[in-house]
């Protein structure tokens, strides 16, 4: 695996159990019983939505390096035909 798949995977977790322990720590609060189910659901749906972000921000950062790289070298292939 990449080394930002990882990452990806580890920060959705991360942020996805985080989210749902905080959920069901304000509905315990409200003296409501704890409910496996909804748990799962605030860690599936806020995980993945991190992940999804996450993922998108990384292939974008990616995509915007590799077009600075290429208009660097581009450039300097440029100067170096004027001389």
């Amino acid at each position: 695996m990449k080394k930002d798949t990882k990452s990806i995977i580890k920060r959705s977790l991360l942020s996805g159990i985080i989210y749902a322990l905080l959920m069901e720590g304000f509905h315990l609060i409200d003296a409501e019983s704890l409910k496996i189910w909804r748990f799962v659901f605030y860690f599936i749906f806020f995980g993945g939505a991190m992940g999804a972000t996450r993922y998108y921000d990384l292939k974008k950062l990616n995509e915007t390096k590799a077009k600075r790289k290429q208009y660097k070298n581009y450039s300097q292939t440029d100067k170096l035909a004027k001389d």
